[in-house]
């Protein structure tokens, strides 16, 4: 069985990062921002979306990895 490359650990540990922290900021549970402001929820809300947003777009990118990674072994 092949080892996986480094850029493929690299940029699957990134995907499962950012969808937490998306996860975490958007789902905002109770025992993370019990204490804060609603203005501080507001802000985590709208990182969270941003978060959501830039998660796409990496989601994308790790895509290409894969498809790059998936091309050089076939060759």
């Amino acid at each position: 069985m092949p080892s996986l490359p480094p850029q493929l650990i690299f940029a699957f540990v990134t995907e499962v990062a950012m969808i937490l922290l998306s996860c975490l900021l958007v789902v905002q549970p109770e025992s993370v921002f019990g204490g804060i402001s609603q203005g501080s929820r507001r802000a985590a809300t709208y990182a969270g979306l941003v978060s959501l947003c830039l998660t796409f777009c990496w989601s994308v990118i790790f895509g290409i990895v894969l498809a790059l990674n998936n091309l050089e072994l076939r060759i």
